[in-house]
């Protein structure tokens, strides 16, 4: 079930989504921070939307910044986006985060799904 509801404001977004895990905060605050564009209607705020549907809240928001994404919001909101256009599955991002070992170090995931990410968001830069 999601946790953010229509008249929340910001701050309680990020109390919401961080479970009060401080690095998910700073990457809250970053991400509701993104404006808007052209081609980007929502802005960081579409990110914090759809982490909420995928249940990704509190530090599991901070490994995948962190460690999937390499401390890099770009590749955290277009990683996002990957799942968004169909590119991987959510289930995908999922099993990446309840395996990571800190690092970019992955239990039971093969190099192969690392480079697999990277391909999709690869792609997803060169279409989109």
């Amino acid at each position: 079930m999601t946790r953010i509801k229509l008249n929340d404001d910001f701050k309680t977004i990020i109390l919401n989504m961080s479970d009060g895990n401080p690095g998910a905060m700073n990457v809250m605050i970053d991400l509701l921070q993104i404006q808007p564009t052209f081609t980007d209607k929502l802005g960081g705020t579409g990110s914090v939307i759809f982490l909420d549907t995928m249940d990704i809240y509190g530090s599991d928001i901070w490994i995948l910044y962190k460690d999937i994404c390499g401390e890099d919001l770009k590749m955290l909101t277009d990683c996002l986006k990957t799942v968004i256009h169909g590119l991987i599955p959510q289930d995908f991002i999922k099993h990446m985060i309840d395996n990571c070992q800190g690092r970019g170090e992955f239990l039971g995931v093969e190099d192969m799904d690392a480079e697999l990410l990277r391909l999709a968001i690869e792609k997803f830069r060169k279409e989109y």
